[in-house]
């Protein structure tokens, strides 16, 4: 699972709650141009990819 939230809060919601629910988490970033930089990175396939639909524009 990748996920991209801008929110600290929610960050440490998805890290505690998802794995407890046997989802493992590639990765978390906060800042959707840095998003799409990791996603062309990744070499396996992503089955699940969690983006926060209201990010902060810079």
């Amino acid at each position: 699972m990748f996920i991209v939230e801008y929110d600290p809060a929610t960050q440490y919601f998805y890290q505690e709650v998802l794995p407890a629910y046997g989802y493992e988490i590639a990765s978390i970033v906060n800042d959707g141009e840095k998003a799409v930089s990791m996603f062309k990175s990744f070499s396996e396939k992503l089955k699940v990819i969690l983006i926060d639909h209201r990010m902060p524009s810079k």
